[in-house]
């Protein structure tokens, strides 16, 4: 063992911590970016202390058919090159358990997460790694090693048990409120994911040459081969994600890469450079395909632990098989049983790491949630659990402080009849920002008395179920003695009460903020319409225009806090970011459709309450107007 290489990779192999929390900070809301960060600290501490205590012995621990209690617990680490070799285990321990805390992000308690810690590194990790590189000469001990199992540094091992840990937690866990397949909610720090990419890049090299143990030739190889996956993975997620949605997807990009180092950490070792940028590219489309696959079935990984980790690694792991060196193998076997073999270990560290899990956290679950409340997640993680909840209050200033009244002169009155409502040619589901990016502040409102520190103020943010159609009386009530006279306004009420449970009085800045930026996107004779609508478990309200409309190149940016289509000096992009912070904290998301030339639809659709139990005599709705 050369203690030297071993030195200098697990410093490198920290970054990778670095980049894990970076990426995931990254991926995630303003209001739980401290939340993510947090974990992964606590993972790599308590990771690191369990490993010590009981994980290194299991795996390590064992003398001839005899198990030494000394050995298996706290273990002393007497040789003189022992703790070198304990670190490095220790840093793969580490990997396997923060793989988890990005895929049950921003709805997971802290209380469960030190379950799902405890039992990867405690429990699961050591007797997976066991089972392949134990020293045992038992052979049920580390049978996958003496059934002819390959997996240099941890493809199915670490990654594979790891992202079947997290797929148990997301599973019972369920999805974060407002997701839906084609409305997630959106990253607030893109540059932190690219950051914690690059970190995680730099940390495999250290990752895999250090699973080698000696500094030789085969180390240089290692290296370029990993070096490589993460480029050719990069580039086939990128062209993916192009053909997918028209355009780069960042998101995709980043697990590219990482799923293009995972495919190729098991064989890293037996391969040549060019068998390793194929095993990449097939490794980053399985990857996002699974990311596809999950979102289908509703399955919410928030930075794609599990087709990055468990599905690239799995096949990783069979690429030892199909591509690697059998020379440098020096299993004995022909090349369909390695394939074989390593199919039956991967299905087997697999199952084992899932089916652990499951059990432990359903039991758990009885006990202690592994979810947070309804109201901590809605209001963000870091404002319950760690005290800071200054994001939207900061937006808000921003706003007040940057605002300057505007006079406009409205032109002639005009008429617009019903069959020019906007045809719907592009749409994109929103789970982040705001409407063209602009805004119209609500202090430019000459008759309105509210402003935008009544968004934070705390006499403002008590949350109730109320009817959503009063927030949108009171809205029509503050917009109507400002919008012009060219302008048809019609109300399309659905006839029972929209319930949902919301904070009234912020509903109404929002409706207020969205009227506006349509009636700032309508020309003359322009029509707006505001139409409610019960959906079976959901409740919508739509404000459509027959403005200029939105392009479609623009859509993806749309909801951008620092984009906006109007000319310059007419708008920020800020305010309607802080509706769709505000929608999203009640649970709901907003939709967007528009055609340019024909006008637009914003959809506001929350979750239905249940009516208030002490509701008296139910009034009347009231009838449609139009002005």
């Amino acid at each position: 063992m050369d203690s030297t290489l071993i030195f200098v990779c697990c410093i490198v192999i920290l970054l990778m911590q670095l980049g894990f929390l970076a990426l995931e900070a990254g991926q995630v809301r303003a209001k739980n970016i401290v939340n993510v960060a947090y974990k992964n600290l606590f993972d790599l501490a308590i990771s690191l202390l369990l490993f010590w205590l009981l994980g290194y012995g299991v795996i390590f621990g064992w003398e001839e058919e005899e198990a030494l209690i000394g050995q298996l617990f706290a273990h002393q680490l007497d040789g003189p090159q022992e703790p070198l070799f304990f670190l490095l285990q220790a840093l793969f321990c580490a990997t396997a358990a923060t793989i988890i805390s990005g895929a049950i992000a921003e709805r997971g308690s802290l209380s469960g997460f030190l379950l799902m810690v405890a039992l990867t590194g405690g429990l699961i990790y050591p007797v997976a790694a066991l089972l392949v590189w134990g020293q045992s000469q038992i052979p049920i001990a580390s049978g996958l090693y003496h059934l002819g199992f390959r997996d240099l540094a941890g493809a199915t091992v670490v990654h594979g048990v790891g992202g079947a840990v997290a797929l148990a937690a997301i599973i019972l866990i369920g999805p974060r409120l407002g997701f839906a397949r084609d409305s997630k909610p959106k990253p607030s720090q893109p540059l932190f994911a690219i950051s914690g990419t690059v970190l995680m890049w730099i940390g495999w090299v250290g990752f895999n040459c250090g699973a080698l143990l000696l500094l030789s030739s085969q180390t240089y190889q290692v290296a370029v081969n990993t070096l490589l996956a993460g480029g050719a993975g990069f580039i086939c997620a990128s062209w993916l994600s192009l053909r997918q949605f028209g355009f780069v997807h960042l998101g995709w990009a980043c697990n590219g890469i990482i799923a293009g180092l995972v495919s190729v950490t098991a064989a890293a070792d037996v391969i040549h450079a060019w068998q390793a940028v194929v095993i990449a590219v097939i490794g980053s489309a399985i990857a996002m395909w699974g990311t596809l696959w999950l979102e289908k079935y509703g399955i919410d990984d928030v930075i794609a632990v599990v087709p990055t980790h468990l599905f690239a690694g799995i096949w990783g792991t069979l690429c030892v098989g199909l591509f690697g060196n059998l020379e440098l193998l020096q299993t004995g076997l022909t090349r369909p049983v390695q394939v074989t073999v390593q199919a039956i270990g991967s299905l087997a560290l697999v199952l084992w790491a899932f089916g652990c899990a499951w059990v432990f956290l359903t039991l758990f679950n009885h006990m202690v949630p592994l979810r947070v409340s309804r109201q901590t997640e809605l209001d963000g993680l870091d404002r319950h659990l760690h005290g800071v909840d200054a994001k939207l209050l900061d937006r808000a200033l921003i706003l007040q402080h940057s605002d300057a009244p505007t006079q406009t002169s409205p032109p002639p009155r005009a008429t617009k009849t019903a069959d020019d409502t906007p045809t719907t040619a592009a749409i994109t589901e929103a789970p982040s920002t705001a409407m063209s990016g602009s805004h119209r502040s609500l202090r430019q409102q000459h008759s309105e008395p509210a402003s935008l520190s009544d968004l934070t103020h705390p006499s403002a943010a008590q949350e109730q179920v109320f009817n959503l159609h009063s927030s949108l009386e009171q809205a029509l009530d503050l917009c109507l003695p400002n919008i012009p006279a060219h302008i048809c306004l019609t109300r399309e009420l659905c006839s029972k009460p929209a319930w949902i449970y919301a904070c009234p009085n912020q509903l109404t800045q929002v409706i207020i903020n969205l009227i506006n930026n349509a009636i700032d996107a309508m020309p003359a004779n322009g029509m707006l319409r505001l139409v409610s609508q019960q959906q079976p478990g959901s409740v919508w309200l739509d404000i459509i225009d027959t403005g200029s409309g939105i392009r479609s190149s623009d859509l993806p940016r749309l909801f951008d806090a620092d984009f906006t289509t109007k000319p310059q000096g007419k708008g920020e992009g800020l305010g309607l970011s802080i509706c769709r912070e505000l929608v999203e904290r009640f649970g709901g998301r907003i939709a967007v459709m528009s055609q340019p030339g024909k006008g637009s639809r914003f959809r506001l659709i929350f979750p239905a309450a249940e009516p208030p139990a002490d509701l008296g005599p139910a009034a009347p709705e009231p009838s449609p107007r139009s002005s």
